[in-house]
């Protein structure tokens, strides 16, 4: 799958499941670097919904995406 022409074809106002789900499967299939890319697009995404959700929400969303982010990073370098 490609997922550049995934993102290419994604508006930018894709919500931050829809980017955590497709970062999600591309962990799943060790696509690390695009788990990467994936999960920087949830992590901006977070950041401009966040006042459209619940502190506790970001709080657990945002640590979600740096625990997938950090280990994709690791398997990448």
């Amino acid at each position: 799958m490609d997922w550049l022409l995934i993102l290419h074809h994604m508006r930018m106002d894709e919500s931050v499941k829809d980017c955590i789900d497709l970062g999600q499967i591309t962990y799943n299939n060790g696509d690390f670097y695009h788990t990467v890319m994936w999960m920087e697009h949830a992590l901006q995404q977070l950041e401009r919904e966040k006042e459209k959700m619940s502190e506790s929400y970001y709080k657990r969303t945002h640590a979600l995406i740096l625990d997938y982010l950090a280990f994709a990073t690791f398997q990448v370098a």
